[in-house]
């Protein structure tokens, strides 16, 4: 959901703007809603304010994605910095993946923005110990890292990893991994301007987004364009099993959302054209959407986006 290349984020933190968007101790709803709308809510156990683009729960601790890495124990407790690697001072991304060995896998960089690497550690360890992944990019800015389950367990087993390249517009070259030792080039059919954002699978296919392009295939590094058209950016794909069936929903910018159960074919749910919905969440018998500046909205069907002041 950050989706900013390192030059601007160093400004941003150059210039003292950062902003703490979500709130830990609110439930379920209270970060949610705050971690899409930037809203500034208050927590007593992180100083300053501080800007969260992940969140990933592990057996044992809470992870915080932002430029410097939190995390406390999964009941609770105060949070703490985590260490990051030798000069690496931001962290840029964060996935959690687990193919039997769980692993924290984060993207750094310098505060110069001249050095990156892409790194490893075991997350439930007291104290994390960083491995470098060496790979064809090493050294390259990591831009974005986009796991997906094929499992359905809330666990990533396979992760796109987009290298910021150059250019004006920005080129990215796009890897996947299920060991990150082993790296694969992914074939498009379209050039890519736009890292992977999000990705995920259902069926026999992996689908995977990229600005207002949607790729599915069922070979994850022969990635075909397809999909609903849009003019708009797509902003996140989800598994859900909350509506009845198992479904891939698929928000964008321009106020629509899509639901597939293939991953090739896509129905629209609804669209306001009022909002840019973002990423998705089940809570209970429902589906949580967020929004840029709008709160969250509810899917409780295939044809139902409801505020939930209106209930």
């Amino acid at each position: 959901m950050k989706r900013i290349l390192f030059p601007f984020l160093i400004v941003l933190m150059a210039a003292g703007t950062l902003t703490f968007f979500s709130s830990c101790t609110d439930g379920p709803y209270g970060i949610f809603y705050s971690l899409e709308n930037e809203a500034k809510i208050a927590d007593g156990e992180l100083e300053n304010q501080i800007s969260v683009f992940e969140i990933k729960e592990t057996a044992n601790y809470l992870y915080l994605g932002t430029s410097r890495i939190r995390r406390r124990d999964a009941a609770g407790g105060s949070w703490s910095k985590v260490t990051h690697p030798d000069g690496m001072d931001v962290c840029l991304d964060l996935e959690y993946y687990n193919d039997g060995t769980p692993t924290l896998i984060a993207s750094f960089a310098n505060f110069k923005g001249t050095e990156f690497g892409l790194y490893t550690a075991d997350p439930e360890a007291s104290t994390l110990s960083w491995t470098e992944v060496t790979a064809a990019f090493e050294g390259k800015q990591v831009s974005d890292l986009a796991g997906y389950d094929t499992n359905h367990d809330g666990i990533s087993d396979g992760v796109y990893v987009s290298i910021f390249e150059s250019g004006d517009p920005p080129n990215f070259t796009v890897y996947h991994t299920t060991d990150f030792s082993t790296f694969n080039t992914v074939n498009f059919d379209k050039s890519i301007f736009k890292p992977i954002e999000s990705a995920d699978y259902i069926g026999t296919n992996y689908v995977a987004l990229s600005g207002s392009y949607l790729f599915s295939s069922g070979t994850v590094d022969d990635q075909t364009s397809g999909g609903p058209s849009s003019t708009a950016d797509f902003n996140s794909v989800y598994y859900s099993t909350t509506l009845g069936s198992n479904y891939l929903l698929l928000s964008s910018d321009n106020g629509t959302i899509w639901y597939s159960t293939d991953g090739t074919t896509w129905n629209t749910l609804g669209t306001d054209s009022t909002k840019e919905f973002t990423v998705f969440t089940d809570i209970g018998d429902r589906v949580l959407v967020g929004t840029r500046g709008d709160g969250y909205y509810e899917i409780t069907d295939t044809s139902t986006i409801q505020d939930p002041s209106s209930e």
